[in-house]
């Protein structure tokens, strides 16, 4: 099967998900950025892999306007982000991001948790979060009992640098691909 994975990654953990990915399952790997006059078409599967940033799975919706007709029921879209992997991670993705619902019955969305590191945010985003924990450390402070889960894991996970990326999380994916 001829494979092509093309990947957006600003903090680095989609491209190493997906570096790890094409080896697996013997695909050829480009940054988006990089795709110059490749013939998507070409290909038997598709593969977009983005970083999740505010809620938006990064460079998909341009990429996804590329595509024409047939390369659409190709497509399998790849969301790595900060949050733990839940349902209701997963479908906030699909709605917020206008995942079609071809791909969705398809099971052609997966979700990976990649990681976070404050020092590789642009000033923009350090500020938003900085910004949200702040107001939920004043919400920790005066009003603890309103907090929800959510909440608590946010602030714990924000904190620190962390990295989630494993191969045991690529295995669904890999699976569907085989």
């Amino acid at each position: 099967m001829n494979i092509i994975i093309v990947y957006r990654s600003k903090s680095g953990y989609t491209k190493r998900y997906m570096e790890m990915l094409s080896k697996s399952v013997e695909a050829k790997l480009v940054e988006q950025s990089y795709m110059g006059s490749i013939d998507i078409d070409s290909f038997d599967r598709i593969i977009y892999a983005g970083g999740v940033y505010a809620g938006k799975i990064s460079g998909l919706k341009k990429f996804v306007a590329k595509l024409k007709g047939e390369a659409l029921d190709k497509l399998t879209v790849v969301a790595v982000g900060a949050s733990p992997t839940t349902e209701v991670t997963v479908e906030k993705l699909i709605k917020d991001n206008l995942i079609s619902e071809s791909i969705v019955k398809r099971g052609a969305f997966f979700y990976l948790q990649g990681g976070f590191d404050p020092d590789k945010l642009n000033f923009a985003l350090r500020a938003m979060l900085g910004s949200v924990a702040k107001k939920l450390s004043k919400k920790q402070k005066e009003a603890p009992e309103t907090m929800t889960q959510e909440d608590i894991d946010f602030l714990n996970f924000f904190q620190t640098t962390n990295d989630q990326t494993s191969e045991e999380q690529l295995t669904p994916l890999i699976h569907y691909l085989s």
